[in-house]
């Protein structure tokens, strides 16, 4: 099986593990803090991408559910775009990159955001990660594939 590893000085497992549930995040094989290496070490099966593809109506609603339920239980992404969210060549598309994510309340934006982003009102560097964010900058992106 193919799968990508990489090391993380934080990372939203419970986040990642939600998407996953709803069936729009690849699958987490591994996902730990390990002392021995001073980072995160997540381990998730290889997810492959069309960058042709355009993602289903149906794929952008499982998206869509999956963020409710990732705010219902009290967390952020935090940077939903379109180089976080693969498309695979049958239009369903995957989030990937939770190191943003955590509870509401507590996750932050780095202090050095990409300027040339069009990120979403009120996303400041350093500041919290709020809800309304991951939907209006899920609304930017479903805007832009549309």
């Amino acid at each position: 099986m193919d799968c990508v590893v990489k090391f993380s000085r934080q990372y939203g497992k419970r986040a990642h593990e939600i998407m996953e549930g709803a069936g729009v995040a690849p699958e987490l094989l591994y996902c730990a803090w390990e002392e021995s290496v001073g980072h995160w070490v997540v381990v998730m099966k290889y997810c492959e991408q069309d960058r042709r593809a355009v993602p289903s109506s149906e794929g952008l609603a499982q998206l869509q559910a999956g963020m409710q339920e990732l705010h219902r239980q009290n967390l952020v992404h935090g940077d939903i775009r379109e180089p976080n969210v693969l498309v695979d060549s049958t239009g369903h598309p995957r989030l990937i990159d939770f190191e943003w994510s955590h509870e509401v309340g507590t996750a932050r934006y780095p202090v050095q955001l990409n300027p040339d982003t069009p990120w979403a009102k009120g996303m400041v560097p350093g500041g919290l990660i709020l809800p309304e964010h991951d939907d209006e900058m899920l609304k930017l992106y479903l805007e832009e594939v549309r």
